[in-house]
């Protein structure tokens, strides 16, 4: 059973995900991406949420290769990267050979960036984790995020001690 006292401290993780590049988000004239990524970061950093790990598609960065400094401006803040796919199209529609490219897609992107990161994570788009488990991501010793690490945490939050922070209620 979960201890549901009040007086105990709350100990949470914060992520982003499906962010970086903003898709489809209408910006105010001579915003970019860029900008917002760095408010967000700035933002975090704030509240004492350092190291929190995001996770963003790469496919924008096909035909807009400058956008990677979004990505670039999240690392320079201290916050950390982990993989999301190229695409972010869910498991299911599409074969594990192709799911494996799209991965490796991504990480011929930003790959070096999470590299810097402390812990390498993965996390599956749309959660779809439990459709096939074997495409992880192994070889590259990039662990899936589960629900295992906090009682209550959602599969595909990221559970790090430089992302956690304690609240007392």
């Amino acid at each position: 059973m979960n201890d549901t006292r009040t007086d105990r401290p709350l100990e949470i993780a914060v992520t982003i995900d499906d962010f970086v590049l903003w898709d489809g988000v209408p910006m105010p004239d001579e915003t970019t991406p860029t900008d917002i990524t760095r408010s967000v970061a700035k933002t975090l950093n704030d509240y004492g949420l350092a190291g929190t790990y995001g996770f963003s598609h790469t496919y924008r960065l096909e035909n807009e290769p400058e956008q990677i400094e979004a990505f670039e401006a999240w690392a320079e803040a201290g916050h950390h990267l982990g993989n999301h796919t190229h695409q972010h199209a869910p498991l299911r529609w599409m074969p594990d050979a192709a799911f494996r490219c799209d991965f490796e897609t991504a990480e011929k992107y930003i790959g070096h960036l999470i590299d810097a990161a402390p812990s390498k994570y993965f996390r599956y788009p749309w959660t779809c984790h439990q459709d096939r488990n074997d495409v992880e991501g192994k070889s590259r010793r990039t662990s899936q995020i589960s629900a295992t690490a906090l009682p209550r945490s959602r599969v595909g939050s990221v559970i790090s001690r430089s992302s956690c922070r304690t609240f007392a209620r």
